[in-house]
């Protein structure tokens, strides 16, 4: 299975929201190195190496991680290894099948790109062809 390139990606994802160009969110608005974690409510796991974090309102970023994380899967819960009141790019998570007590997935987070509502129906969908 070939994997898209961040670029690749957002260029996949405005084709198919009908753009004809999208730089990637990172050029767009600025990609963060922090979110405060009181403003994050909901992690959901796209695949080995793309989370988005739901935030307070509305806001939502996508965090393509440095790496791929082994084990990493969708409807497993999210644990972060905090320092302070920010999750930063580079802080480790662990993530585990909900009641699972098992080894778990240990994986270490991106930056964080603000993205909209109406981009995640087209990055799921890339994310699917790809």
């Amino acid at each position: 299975m070939t994997r898209l390139s961040n670029r690749a990606l957002w260029l996949a994802v405005a084709a198919a929201m009908g753009f004809g160009a999208m730089p990637a969110l990172a050029e767009q608005e600025g990609a963060d190195d922090c979110v405060y974690a009181r403003d994050v409510k909901q992690f959901e796991i796209l695949d080995d190496e793309t989370l988005l974090l739901y935030g307070k309102l509305d806001r939502i970023w996508l965090n393509r991680l440095g790496n791929r994380c082994a084990g990493l899967r969708d409807n497993m819960a999210v644990y972060l290894e905090r320092h302070g009141s920010q999750i930063c790019e580079n802080d480790r998570f662990s993530a585990r099948r909900h009641g699972d007590m098992g080894p778990s997935a240990r994986c270490r987070l991106g930056a964080f790109e603000p993205i909209t509502k109406e981009q995640i129906p087209a990055l799921k969908q890339a994310l699917a062809e790809s």
